[in-house]
């Protein structure tokens, strides 16, 4: 399945099922505010157990999707951060190449 129609079909059957709840809780006698609340929580529950595999499905299609363009030196420096995340740590100083501008020795002195 490409990743747009799963995303469309995950995105759909989301928003009909979010529709559907709404109605119903409305239809109870609930306010149309609250009745937007309740449809949400109870939607997303919903679809947390229900729709896992078409939501795998999507997020699969998506990571395909922003992988297409990686080179293979991006695929190695994730792994490398992955392995050792003190990679990442950026508190060390920075050391510089440049020399200091003439002057700098004597407003210390």
């Amino acid at each position: 399945m490409s990743t747009r129609k799963a995303w469309w079909l995950y995105s759909t059957i989301r928003l009909a099922l979010f529709a559907g709840v709404f109605a119903l809780v409305w239809m109870l006698g609930a306010r149309w505010w609250l009745a937007a609340v309740l449809a949400a929580l109870i939607s997303m529950a919903i679809s947390i157990i229900v729709l896992d595999p078409v939501r795998q499905r999507a997020a699969e299609g998506l990571q395909d999707w922003r992988d297409r363009d990686r080179t293979e030196d991006s695929v190695l420096e994730d792994e490398m951060v992955d392995e050792d995340p003190s990679l990442l740590d950026r508190s060390e100083p920075v050391e510089s190449d440049e020399a200091e501008a003439p002057g700098d020795d004597a407003d210390r002195a």
